[in-house]
Parts: structure tokens; C-alpha cells; sequence
């Protein structure tokens, strides 16, 4: 540990920094007392101050905010980004409406399709938000490095699990796969990381996606005595996957 004066000319080096960011701690502190400076990296000396050096620094420019309105108007979003997101769109909604308006027999089958469907662009969005967009990162130099980290990952696990599971479960977690990509955009957004209107175009998509998903999930719902032989074929399914 760092003795008394140690400490003392450690925190009067910081001040000095503070003051001229050009001075450095090796020429306020001893050898020996950089050599007892308590800090978990490795590489001796060097490693230590440039690791302490580091810290200070990103404590002196802390991470900002953006206080922006959320929702910007609609013709700030570049054309190009426009159309190529709603060009999603259109699979969901026609889903959703064969599902809702056709014969009880049939709903299934929008059901399986609109759940493939969405399984897909679960997976392409999870892929984006999770390795594109937060896997990338600085280290302590400022040279662009990747992190693994599982939970930026996890929207595209799910949306690979929901291609295995039927209607009735993959379609809620399709929505809530969805619905936490928007939250993880709107943060990364608040970040600066994103263009300003981003996330007025986001929730756009996300709101129709999830409500078309919510609507062919509840499409056999409505009335359990019409839409029993739905609930009949369902059953036969995983009688079927048990055996």
C-alpha cells in the first residue's frame, strides 16, 4: 500500500494533472512508490501509470448524454433509410391480416409463417444491435478493439430459439426480442452513437412489427369454442414432437 506521503504527493499529482493534462505521474512520484501503487494490471510500472493515467482522464471527460427529443419529424429520416425500413414491414402485415380474417383451419399456417418470418428479422436485428453496434469499443489508447459480451447476443439467441419453437411461444418472444432491441437502440442512440433520427424510425418498425406479432398470436384466441380445431392441430403437433 501507499505510505502517508506517498499519498499525499499521489493526490497533489492528480491536482497538478488536473491543471496541466501534459504532466505526467512518473515525474512526481518515485520508482518505488509507483511500484506500490495498488492497481490490478498487469506489465509492472509502465502498465500501471498508463492504466491510472487512463482513469483520470476519462474521469475528467466524462461520457455525455444526448438530451435530444426522441421523436423527431418524419422528413429527417434520409429517404434511403425510410423506404429500406418499412420495405420490412409488409411480411408482417399481410401475416397478420391472413391470420385474423381466415378460416379457423388455416390460422395456423399464417401463424407458423408470420413466426418465421419474424424469427428471421429477430435475428438480423439481434446480429446488428449485438455484434455491429455494442461489441465494438475503445480500449484505454483509444485503438478499436471487440469484446465479447453474451448480453449483447442474447435478442439473436432468442430469435435462432424461436425458429424451433411453435406459434403459441415463439410469437411472445419474438415481441419481447423486439421490444428490448428498441430499448438497447434507444440507449445507444442517448450515447451518441446513432443518427438523430433513429429512433424515430425505430419505433415506428418496432410498433407495427410487434403489433402485427401480437395480433396472429391472438388470431386463434378470440373465441376458444369457434377456433377448437386450431387448438385440436396444436395438440396433435406436440403429441407428435413427444412421441
Amino acid at each position: 500500500m501507499l505510505t502517508a506521503r506517498a499519498m499525499e504527493k499521489l493526490v497533489s499529482a492528480l491536482e497538478a494533472r488536473k491543471a496541466d493534462p501534459s504532466k505526467k505521474l512518473n515525474t512526481v512520484l518515485t520508482p518505488k512508490e509507483v511500484d506500490l501503487l495498488v492497481w490490478p494490471a498487469p506489465g509492472g510500472k509502465e502498465e500501471r501509470l498508463r492504466k491510472l493515467e487512463a482513469a483520470m482522464a476519462k474521469e475528467e471527460n466524462p461520457e455525455t448524454w444526448r438530451t435530444d427529443a426522441l421523436l423527431q419529424p418524419w422528413s429527417t429520416i434520409p429517404t434511403t433509410d425510410k423506404y429500406l425500413g418499412l420495405a420490412w414491414l409488409p411480411p408482417f402485415l399481410v401475416n397478420a391480416y391472413n391470420a385474423y380474417t381466415c378460416v379457423p383451419a388455416a390460422i395456423l399456417n399464417h401463424q407458423l409463417m408470420q413466426a418465421t418470418y419474424g424469427a428471421t428479422i429477430l435475428c438480423v436485428m439481434g446480429f446488428f444491435h449485438g455484434v455491429v453496434v455494442e461489441v465494438t469499443g475503445t480500449n484505454d489508447d483509444g485503438k478499436e478493439i471487440v469484446k465479447p459480451y453474451v448480453v449483447t447476443v442474447v435478442p439473436l439467441l432468442a430469435g435462432v430459439a424461436s425458429f424451433f419453437m411453435q406459434p403459441d411461444y415463439a410469437l411472445p418472444v419474438q415481441m419481447a426480442g423486439l421490444s428490448l432491441l428498441l430499448v438497447k437502440g434507444v440507449r445507444t442512440w442517448r450515447r451518441g452513437h446513432m443518427q438523430l433520427w433513429y429512433p424515430t424510425l425505430r419505433i415506428v418498425l418496432t410498433t407495427v412489427a410487434v403489433g402485427a406479432l401480437g395480433v396472429t398470436w391472438y388470431a386463434d384466441k378470440r373465441s376458444p369454442a369457434q377456433y377448437d380445431v386450431v387448438a385440436d392441430i396444436k395438440e396433435g403437433l406436440r403429441v407428435l414432437e413427444i412421441e
